[in-house]
């Protein structure tokens, strides 16, 4: 099944690489994927995090051999324990918990808690952010699969692509050609402009201030999104409300509404009439 975290177990090491096909392990080894080499060459294993969690003390985690045929030199106490100190040392480049000031310019798989800091940048793959963690930014071709929990990220430029922000966690700035998949729960994303692009916004999450040519192609559930009072939010005509999303423009001071709802406007003297 090639699950996280995938090895190839071999007889004098054991092969952690950054992703967890087991075919491409193979192929990037040079050895044939068939059963007179898995009676002889290799074992594919893997390492599974209890509860999905990869935070958590990989002494804990589940060890899978993924074969039904067997080396005679396989030993199931022993390789476990050699794939666990192997999972481990790819682990200290990988998996960072409270580690302040980080700097990742480059890999695949990283995976970021409680860390304080934070600069993603380059060709950096994250998987996920989360935890109380703060990232100063996250610019250049870098991606980010999640951010969430109550993590804070200030600003997210150049080309870096986020898949999905969501929980409590908060997004201060957004510009440049970067682009965000998701944005959903209770989390928020402010200062949106330049060519930026959210795909979806829903839940209960919030956008404030979205300006000039930034997009947003769709909004759901309880949604909000306000734009800036002082630059106008040009792409408002591509967006789709749908369910109970609402729209604030604040620069030409007219509210969007979906959803069956009635309406009601305030006097000067503060008392509510219907409209």
């Amino acid at each position: 099944m090639c699950r996280f975290k995938s090895g190839i177990i071999l007889k004098d090491r054991v092969f952690i690489p950054e992703y967890d096909s087991h075919q491409k392990m193979l192929d990037e080894l040079g050895i044939d994927d068939n059963s007179q080499n898995a009676e002889r060459l290799f074992i594919r294993a893997e390492l599974v995090p209890k509860g999905i969690d990869v935070f958590s003390d990989i002494n804990d985690w589940k060890f899978v051999v993924d074969q039904d045929i067997l080396p005679d030199w396989y030993v199931e106490d022993y390789d476990k324990q050699r794939m666990i100190e192997a999972v481990k040392e790819w682990a200290k480049n990988h998996i960072h918990i409270g580690v302040d000031n980080l700097e990742i310019t480059s890999g695949d798989g990283h995976y970021i808690k409680d860390c304080k800091n934070v600069v993603i940048s380059g060709n950096a793959i994250v998987n996920r952010i989360c935890g109380n963690a703060t990232v100063n930014c996250i610019y250049d071709n870098a991606i980010v699969n999640c951010i969430y929990s109550n993590a804070i990220v200030e600003r997210i430029y150049g080309n870096a692509k986020v898949s999905d922000i969501s929980g409590y966690a908060k997004v201060k700035c957004i510009y440049g050609n970067a682009t965000i998949r998701c944005i959903h729960d209770n989390a928020t994303a402010e200062d949106i402009s330049d060519n930026a692009t959210v795909e979806t916004i829903r839940g209960r999450a919030t956008i404030k201030y979205i300006c000039d040519n930034a997009t947003i192609k769709t909004a759901k559930g309880q949604s909000t999104i306000i734009t800036s009072p002082c630059i106008d939010f040009k792409n408002k005509d591509k967006l789709i409300l749908l369910e109970n999303a609402t729209l604030k423009d604040c620069y030409n001071k007219v509210i969007y509404q979906s959803g069956d709802y009635k309406f009601v406007s305030v006097s000067g003297t503060g008392k509510l009439e219907e409209s």
